[in-house]
């Protein structure tokens, strides 16, 4: 179900980690493909996360109208982790880019301006962020001793994006209609959504 208008908890749904606002990209598909893309995003985040034990607190999408008539949409999934392996964080952020590419793919429309669509450096940095709070490096490319690389953890989030597609899938499709709770979002998707892991 579209939301005409934001509500105040989607504040934070309008800025990255590190407070600075999206800027939604303009794109030639109808609202109800782009709010779809955006729920494969999301739901590739939320299965991977509840796949890697993270629990997922809400996942959801929200479109509203701005003044010259056209919508912008973004997309959310918050999640709470302790004791989880740094690879597993970092590839569920980079879950959501993946998921939406390959529902590009699988629908016939991905190009190379369509997957700019699907692009979220902003997963990427974020992870970069808080493994590094764990004293742990994430590069680009190559990793360093001690350290992971984005290709590699994108790799393995490919894989895992693959092996649970139609978890994925299903997720998705109940997104484009409502916002969902981690426990709504696992019953969609046949899974179970893990208590938070305390040290």
């Amino acid at each position: 179900m579209m939301s005409p208008t934001l509500e105040p908890h989607h504040a934070d749904w309008l800025i990255d980690h590190e407070g600075t606002p999206f800027v939604p990209l303009q794109v030639d598909f109808t609202l109800e493909d782009v709010r779809l893309g955006l729920a494969f995003h999301e739901a590739g985040h939320a299965v991977l996360c509840m796949a890697y034990g993270i629990h997922v607190i809400t996942t959801g999408i929200v479109s509203w109208q701005i003044e010259n008539g056209s919508w912008n949409t973004v997309g959310n999934t918050s999640w709470e982790a302790e004791s989880v392996l740094c690879r597993d964080i970092a590839a569920q952020c980079a879950a959501g880019e993946l998921a939406h590419l390959r529902h590009l793919r699988e629908t016939g429309r991905l190009t190379a301006e369509t997957a700019q669509s699907a692009e979220a450096d902003h997963d990427r940095e974020q992870a970069i962020a808080i493994l590094a709070t764990a004293g742990v490096t994430l590069s680009v490319d190559d990793a360093p001793v001690g350290g992971l690389s984005w290709r590699e953890v994108s790799a393995v989030a490919g894989r895992q994006v693959d092996a649970l597609w139609s978890q994925i899938s299903a997720l998705a499709v109940e997104l484009t209609y409502r916002e969902l709770s981690g426990d709504e979002a696992a019953a969609v998707a046949g899974m179970t959504n893990p208590p938070v892991r305390c040290l």
